[in-house]
């Protein structure tokens, strides 16, 4: 996904940015241009959203690339005030449609399902039963959900602590939570729950 260009799907973007921040859907549908600001994170150059988590109203500054941001602003004509992510870029009628989770669920299945190499990937779920099934990565129910925790492996396999992922990141109240509810090994697999 990190590789993957935004010509070849619209939701690449969205993809990319759920990764880096780790964040709920809900919240990445409330990014404003204004909520963007220029800062360092870790040495290297950075834009800072700055946000309150829908789920636990946990004020909160996450860093992301520069260049994500800019191309997203590009590709949605994103003027002061506006919504960073405002539109589906496929649209019937030439007509834009506002963007809902549940649009935006479906279109991160079709975006695993569009490109060989993620149409055969699959991942370990645990089924109602509570057994441990294997699945292909496009029928994930919780593909977002699904995005926040592999961001959140990924950083913590890449030298970060639970707890600074907790405080930068997820917005989990600390970092047992994130623990408790996350694969954080270098096989990442998904989210335990």
């Amino acid at each position: 996904l990190f590789n993957l260009s935004p010509s070849h799907h619209w939701a690449v973007n969205l993809a990319k940015l759920a990764l880096y921040t780790c964040w709920r859907v809900g919240d990445l549908l409330k990014i404003e241009a204004d909520d963007i600001t220029e800062g360092e994170f870790l040495g290297e150059k950075c834009y800072y959203i700055t946000r309150t988590t829908g789920k636990t109203k946990k004020p909160m500054k996450t860093p992301v690339p520069i260049a994500l941001i800019k191309n997203m602003m590009r590709r949605n004509a994103v003027s002061p005030g506006d919504k960073l992510v405002k539109f589906a870029e496929n649209t019937m009628h030439g007509l834009p449609r506002k963007l809902t989770d549940k649009m935006i669920t479906e279109q991160i299945r079709s975006l695993f399902n569009s490109t060989q190499y993620l149409r055969d990937q699959k991942i370990q779920a645990i089924n109602a039963e509570g057994k441990i099934i294997t699945l292909p990565l496009w029928k994930i129910q919780r593909p977002m959900h699904l995005l926040r925790s592999a961001g959140a492996s990924y950083l913590i396999a890449n030298g970060l602590t639970p707890e600074a992922v907790a405080k930068w990141f997820t917005g989990h109240e600390n970092s047992q939570v994130l623990s408790n509810h996350y694969i954080t090994t270098e096989n990442f697999m998904g989210a335990k729950e």
